[in-house]
């Protein structure tokens, strides 16, 4: 099936399929960017013709490698960092732990703010019974610029997660791994994370899933 082309390029932006349409938010236009875009495009894959269509954005800042959920028949735009031009050297990024909740009939809605930041976490999020936001920790700023970056410790192994009714988050640090700049993806009854970043710039070959009950 091949879908409307995207009305620009776009990178480091998140997406998720919420009902019959498919949404997508933040991102960088070109790889020389200075700056994140703040744009919100919708989809309606049940259409003759589905064009993509540029809806209000979120009401915070503008972002990348934010991590995006559907569940509870909304999308959610979590985290990210946002990027700013310095007047020398290169981008800034700022990481942001803002939370926001979209749906059709009610538009945007501030959530509770994550912990810490989960810039380039796993994305989708968990949502095992879409009323329960799973996350991923992953690059939360706190060793930015840390050297020798041979002996980077990888990234923080925290677990977060919100139960949708309660808009509150819980944070524990008993996962095995962490990785970022990955998706992850439910199958055979598991949500599965594929490679991914083990720390800046270091890729690692392993899999890992778990199953919805175990976290």
């Amino acid at each position: 099936m091949t879908l409307a082309a995207l009305p620009h390029a776009l990178a480091y932006a998140c997406g998720a399929v919420v009902g019959t349409t498919a949404y997508l938010a933040g991102g960088l236009e070109a790889p020389d960017s200075t700056c994140t875009l703040k744009n919100f495009w919708a989809l309606d894959l049940t259409a003759n013709l589905p064009q993509w269509r540029e809806l209000e954005p979120w009401p915070g800042p503008a972002r990348i490698l934010s991590v995006a959920a559907a569940a509870d028949n909304a999308f959610y735009l979590l985290s990210g960092c946002e990027l700013s031009a310095p007047p020398q050297g290169k981008p800034a990024r700022t990481y942001l732990t803002d939370a926001y909740r979209f749906s059709p009939s009610e538009g945007w809605r501030r959530i509770a703010d994550l912990p810490k930041p989960v810039v380039a976490a796993p994305s989708l999020a968990a949502a095992p019974d879409c009323s329960r936001i799973i996350v991923l920790g992953a690059d939360d700023g706190s060793n930015v610029g840390f050297q020798p970056i041979q002996a980077h410790p990888g990234f923080p192994k925290n677990i977060f997660t919100h139960p949708t009714h309660t808009d509150r988050w819980h944070q524990t640090n008993s996962a095995p791994m962490a990785r970022a700049m990955t998706p992850l993806v439910e199958w055979g009854g598991r949500f599965i994370v594929p490679s991914g970043e083990m720390r800046p710039g270091v890729r690692s070959p392993e899999v890992w899933g778990f199953a919805p009950g175990t976290v």
